[in-house]
């Protein structure tokens, strides 16, 4: 067994080949970049004119630093619960400027499209997102989410799952079932 020390003191990769040793690695990380967070670490960016894109511009590089931290340290697949029917409850502004504004940043926004290909993510929505989507002013989600999965479909190395609506796992699973 290994000290502390001895332990803090090995690099990134070797951390990530020392995980990958017994195979591939699944995580699920149910991440969230909760306005509380930002609130308590970057109070001063609610001073700008506009906190909610202060907001997203902050947590969209955070999410992504986490990503890379998982990557980095040899996860080679992400499952992250990001959005749930709850989210519908929030009130249309809500809804329209963190909801619908954020998914499609994760789908289209150059911070993540760029890490997509810099880190060979292969990108995938799960959950019954049409089914929330598909008659809401928000329905164009769904081709950006088919897009993006499309432009990563041949990147190999990392794999992200991402959850939008996706609180039935029975039904989720049958359905992939029966499309597989």
């Amino acid at each position: 067994m290994i000290s502390q020390e001895e332990f803090l003191s090995i690099s990134t990769p070797d951390v990530a080949k020392l995980v990958r040793e017994s195979g591939s690695k699944i995580c699920v990380f149910p991440i969230n970049g909760t306005r509380r967070w930002f609130t308590l670490e970057h109070a001063s960016q609610t001073q700008e004119s506009d906190p909610i894109q202060a907001y997203m511009d902050i947590a969209s590089q955070n999410h992504i630093s986490l990503y890379r931290l998982f990557f980095d340290h040899g996860i080679d697949t992400l499952l992250t619960p990001e959005f749930g029917t709850e989210l519908l409850l929030r009130g249309d502004e809500y809804v329209q400027r963190i909801g619908a504004d954020g998914l499609a940043r994760l789908a289209s926004h150059p911070l993540f499209v760029n890490f997509y290909i810099d880190y060979d993510v292969r990108v995938h929505f799960y959950g019954e997102y049409q089914r929330h989507l598909s008659q809401t002013s928000h329905s164009y989600l769904v081709d950006l989410f088919k897009k993006i999965e499309e432009k990563t479909s041949r990147n190999t190395s990392h794999r992200l799952f991402i959850g939008v609506f996706g609180v039935d796992a029975t039904q989720t699973v049958s359905e992939y079932s029966v499309e597989y």
